[in-house]
């Protein structure tokens, strides 16, 4: 009977994977010019406050903001304000596969928990250490499973904008080695494959 079941569950959790809304995390990384950086950090940090977002790290050079999917305009109208926009880079991740097979995780525990409680009303003084185990096993799982879907769903309503300011890429230098022979070395060639 439990192998119909999860078999019935498995199918059923295939049906809306295939036909469900697409849940996604998204991640904006840009890269700005300004002339005004402290500026323009403080604004952002402003912005993401009123707009119902937080800022999750800061510094002269970098913030990172997280922000609800639907105030994402305010941030981006605040740094296209103040800033050229050198370059974007956006990325996203699924995460409705994730989510729905938690919360079916979850839905399956919490009726396996009911019948817990059932052979906890009926049983004896032996079974019922076993039982309180598991329940209490049970309930572990269960707030694991809760918090999981928690961290998704906030995953999910709130977009994570990385933004550099005035970010130079480092260029590296290749190495040269001296060569064995003294009179290469005395040419200057090392200096000249340097450049």
């Amino acid at each position: 009977m439990k192998k119909i079941v999860y078999v019935i569950i498995i199918l059923i959790f295939g049906y809306f994977t295939l036909y469900a809304e697409e849940l996604k995390s998204i991640k904006y990384v840009y890269y700005l010019t300004t002339n005004f950086p402290e500026k323009i950090i403080e604004n952002l940090r402003k912005t993401a406050e009123t707009s119902d977002g937080f800022v999750k790290y800061f510094d002269l050079k970098t913030i990172i903001i997280k922000i609800p999917s639907n105030k994402l305009n305010e941030i981006t109208d605040e740094i296209k304000k103040n800033a050229f926009i050198q370059d974007t880079i956006i990325s996203s991740k699924n995460l409705s596969e994730d989510l729905l097979s938690t919360k079916t995780k979850l839905k399956i525990k919490k009726d396996f928990l009911k019948k817990l409680y059932k052979i906890f009303e009926t049983s004896n003084i032996v079974q019922t250490i076993d039982v309180e185990k598991e329940v209490n096993d049970y309930i572990t799982q269960m707030e694991y499973l809760e918090g999981r879907i928690r961290f998704l769903e906030n995953q999910i309503s709130f977009n994570e904008l990385t933004i550099y300011i005035n970010y130079e890429h480092q260029v590296i230098q290749p190495k040269v080695h001296a060569s064995q022979w003294d009179w290469i070395n005395q040419l200057g060639l090392k200096q000249l494959l340097s450049h």
